[in-house]
């Protein structure tokens, strides 16, 4: 099962489907409130360790099955054991640009959340994990935008959020492979991210389950989030940022256009 490229940011559009996205990510950002002080540590970059052994230990299970094995086991199992299987390179990649993109130095730099079961995450973290939920880890950039400029038209997030916002996907996204493959192979999942347990997965979202569809079956989420690394990985993301930046918005408007007509690098210098 392997998986074609996808490569264009389309135009946002309107549709019945967009005023309840609009409605879920206003709700959202209302729900979320920035620490003033130093929050307690959060231990999100060890959890990626534990889930780099749970999906290891998956793939090795499905290695050691043979084909005929596979087939007789239940269906599920096996549609998601072809799914790991020929897409483990894209969790190895992942992890290992996780590693580059997310120093501990610019972790800590983030807004963090206060009051929720996710305090002491980054609220983008929160955001991007919300938001993987609510769309069942099938993400669509033209949903996604809508939901990024709805939530900012409640709070504004940093560009430093914005630019953070394809890593918490990832990491949100190799979260609920991780317990999509621990239940269906029998491995013990790890601990969750200060949420409690919905619809009997140790991953699910306190919030956008009010929004969203019954959960999907492990093998559509294993399905579901090979399509969406795939996509976060071609997705151009510097134009996704101008797209989506409030500062970016404001900077456009002089009224003699000179910065509109800037090339990229200049135009990132005004904002810093």
């Amino acid at each position: 099962m392997q998986i074609s490229p996808q490569t264009i940011l389309p135009e946002p559009i309107n549709s019945d489907a967009d005023k309840r996205l609009i409605e879920f990510a206003q709700q959202l950002a209302k729900s979320h409130t920035v620490a003033k002080s130093k929050p307690p540590k959060t231990d999100l970059l060890k959890h990626l360790q534990s889930w780099d052994q749970v999906l290891r230990k998956a793939n090795a299970v499905f290695k050691t099955r043979p084909s005929k094995t596979l087939l007789d086991l239940n269906s599920k199992a096996s549609r998601a054991g072809e799914w790991i299987l020929d897409n483990y390179y894209l969790v190895k990649q992942t992890f290992r640009q996780l590693e580059e993109d997310l120093p501990s130095s610019f972790f800590s730099q983030l807004p963090k959340l206060a009051g929720t079961s996710l305090q002491g995450n980054p609220r983008i973290y929160a955001l991007a994990k919300e938001w993987i939920e609510y769309c069942q880890t099938q993400i669509d950039m033209t949903q996604t935008g809508n939901f990024v400029r709805a939530y900012q038209l409640v709070t504004p997030l940093t560009i430093g959020e914005l630019w953070a916002l394809p890593t918490m996907l990832r990491i949100g996204i190799l979260g609920k492979l991780t317990y999509a493959a621990a239940e269906l192979t029998g491995i013990n999942p790890p601990p969750s991210i200060g949420t409690v347990s919905i619809s009997g997965s140790n991953n699910s979202s306190e919030f956008a389950s009010q929004f969203t569809s019954p959960a999907l079956a492990n093998d559509s989420i294993v399905a579901n989030s090979f399509h969406s690394l795939r996509l976060l990985a071609t997705t151009d993301w510097k134009s996704f940022f101008e797209k989506t930046s409030r500062v970016e918005q404001i900077l456009r408007d002089d009224p003699a256009g000179i910065y509109a007509n800037m090339d990229f690098d200049t135009r990132n210098n005004y904002r810093v």
